[in-house]
């Protein structure tokens, strides 16, 4: 009998002291503001849900074809604006040159005037080249708005998101030859302007030597 009332006081006192420590982290819990931090879930038990794709494959089209059209019509205007510098800059630099040379009262020499001539050739050159540039200005930009009104009366949303695409990507096979045909003659320019500076200074350096 004392044992077994000895065991009981014993077990009383240690199921009272836990109580107790379990009271005590509680309300250090409540006064220092801290929870007790949730376990991350386990990626094998609870893998994660699928995320749904949001992004349909009939958009990605119509996008991609919008902005390679964009791009094109971005690019004509970029070798509008090369050739209108390229012609601006070598129609002010050949006749400024020659003026400045026909102000030496030294005479000419034999270099100077073949380098000046060639010069002179390069700046046909360039004139032909821009010309032959600007003569290719036709791009094709659809699809047509009397058919895009027409479509959208008549067509759900997606075929006629589909159909626009199509179009763009009409546009951009008929502009894609234009462009390169356009772009070599606006190299061929640029490259004439180059070779134009460099035969006019070379006839000034000859002209002071």
């Amino acid at each position: 009998m004392p044992t077994s009332a000895a065991s009981d006081i014993g077990s009383g006192r240690r199921s009272g002291q836990a109580k107790g420590e379990r009271v005590g982290t509680w309300l250090k819990r409540q006064v220092t503001g801290r929870r007790a931090q949730p376990r991350p879930p386990d990626p094998e038990t609870n893998p994660p849900a699928p995320v749904a794709d949001s992004v349909t494959p009939d958009e990605v089209f119509y996008l991609a074809a919008a902005r390679f059209l964009d791009l094109q019509v971005s690019t004509n205007d970029v070798f509008d604006s090369r050739t209108t510098t390229a012609f601006s800059i070598g129609s002010t630099v050949l006749p400024v040159t020659f003026g400045l040379l026909g102000l030496s009262t030294k005479q000419a020499p034999a270099a100077t005037i073949v380098t000046l001539v060639v010069a002179l050739v390069a700046y046909v050159v360039l004139v032909f080249c821009v010309w032959r540039a600007s003569r290719i200005r036709v791009l094709a930009y659809r699809p047509n708005m009397q058919a895009l009104q027409g479509n959208s009366e008549i067509a759900s949303g997606e075929s006629l998101r589909r159909w626009v695409a199509a179009e763009y990507v009409a546009s951009t096979e008929f502009n894609q030859h234009h462009l390169e045909r356009k772009g070599i003659w606006v190299g061929r320019g640029v490259t004439a302007l180059y070779a134009e500076g460099f035969l006019l200074s070379l006839a000034a350096i000859f002209t002071l030597l």
